[in-house]
């Protein structure tokens, strides 16, 4: 008979399990379709193995178990091999550093348990929903970790199988099942939201012509007659989008920029020319009559863009941050006089000065002006960075 403090043990370590299959969706949801997303869910989920270990239960008299190869079957089930290893390498360390008699066995059977969770993943993984019979499946597997309980002496592996394995077994087999089943229902719904946000890219794609695109754009305006009065170019820097857009993913990466060119666009003055030239740096090219104040533009234009948060499906609202820098020139500037213009420190020995023909002093000649657009055209080719000083990071 099972003593009333093993109960409201079990209870307790059901209860904090059932809290890790919640935040499993929340830091799914906040991070979808990422790197980070596996490595944070495994530090969890290895912590929670921890946390298992401190709660004993003595089903019986004599051997003294716990629920530690729960989370990381799991693991092995709906994490992949990193978040798997990651919680693995936690709870094998935990395991260690208490020591004892039964280090070895311990041991083994996490090891056991990650490659139970594994090899079910292999066994069962699409994108249906797995059915019932599959997570009893999983929790019966668990059975096979009591097989660590052989590395133990000889009168505790008796013990054990005799008094605690039966009770253990049916604790495996009801625990797991369920929270598997939790489990692949948040993992198909974040799949039907994945192909939702893929979804939302498709129609708003393509977002910002690249340099090279752009470039040839620039190119066409100038030779319909656009652009005779010169022109003023915003440069608009998503900050941190580097790291933000990285964690986001590719598909919400894709939405999120198509958004935020259609805001532009919606702002800026009718013809405005939009790329982006790095990752995460907007440039906008307007007609000089177009513009007025610059850098009152620059102010409405950041916080237009970014005043209201963008909804995906499926995840949090990412909201964006913009800064922005403005310049005028006399006839539509190369990407190398863009650079000396927006960083005059770091870019002016790096580049040589352009032949006369390319300049943005004084007014060009019709031959100038077919040099300029076919400089542009070949530009980005030209300024292949050599040395880190050479890319336009300070756009």
């Amino acid at each position: 008979m099972l003593h009333p403090q093993a109960i409201l043990d079990i209870a307790l370590s059901i209860g904090l399990l059932t809290l890790l299959v919640g935040n499993y969706g929340i830091l799914r949801r906040r991070l979808p379709g990422t790197w980070l997303a596996p490595q944070l869910l495994g530090l969890l989920f290895g912590g929670v193995a921890v946390l298992m270990m401190n709660i004993p239960l003595q089903l019986a008299d004599g051997v003294i178990v716990d629920l530690r190869v729960v989370p990381i079957v799991l693991a092995g089930a709906f994490l992949g091999l990193r978040g798997a290893m990651i919680a693995v390498v936690i709870a094998t360390a935990m395991r260690l550093w208490v020591g004892g008699i039964g280090w070895m066995s311990g041991v083994t059977a996490i090891w056991m348990a990650a490659v139970v969770g594994m090899s079910w993943s292999f066994a069962t993984v699409g994108p249906a929903h797995r059915p019932i019979r599959s997570s009893v499946a999983l929790g019966m597997g668990c059975w096979l970790t009591m097989a660590a309980a052989l590395l133990l002496p000889a009168e505790l592996a008796l013990q054990f199988f005799r008094h605690n394995a039966a009770l253990l077994g049916g604790v495996y087999l009801t625990v797991v099942p369920a929270l598997a089943l939790l489990l692949e229902r948040q993992r198909v719904d974040m799949q039907r939201e994945a192909w939702a946000r893929a979804a939302v890219g498709a129609r708003t794609a393509p977002t910002f012509e690249g340099a090279e695109a752009l470039a040839r754009s620039l190119a066409a305006a100038e030779a319909a007659g656009r652009f005779r009065d010169g022109a003023v170019v915003l440069s608009l820097r998503v900050r941190s989008s580097r790291l933000a857009l990285s964690l986001w993913g590719p598909e919400v990466e894709v939405a999120v920029l198509c958004v935020l060119r259609d805001r532009l666009l919606a702002l800026l003055p009718p013809g405005a020319k939009l790329g982006m030239i790095e990752h995460g740096t907007v440039l906008a090219f307007l007609e000089r009559g177009s513009v007025g104040d610059a850098e009152a533009m620059i102010a409405r234009t950041c916080d237009f863009a970014t005043k209201e948060p963008i909804a995906m499906p499926g995840m949090a609202s990412v909201r964006l941050r913009m800064e922005g820098r403005a310049a005028g020139f006399d006839v539509l500037p190369t990407y190398r006089e863009l650079a000396r213009a927006f960083d005059p420190g770091g870019s002016r020995a790096a580049h040589p000065a352009p032949p006369p023909a390319v300049t943005a002093q004084g007014t060009p000649s019709g031959v100038a002006r077919l040099f300029n657009a076919a400089d542009r055209l070949f530009e980005v080719r030209l300024i292949g960075p050599a040395t880190d000083r050479d890319r336009l990071t300070g756009l």
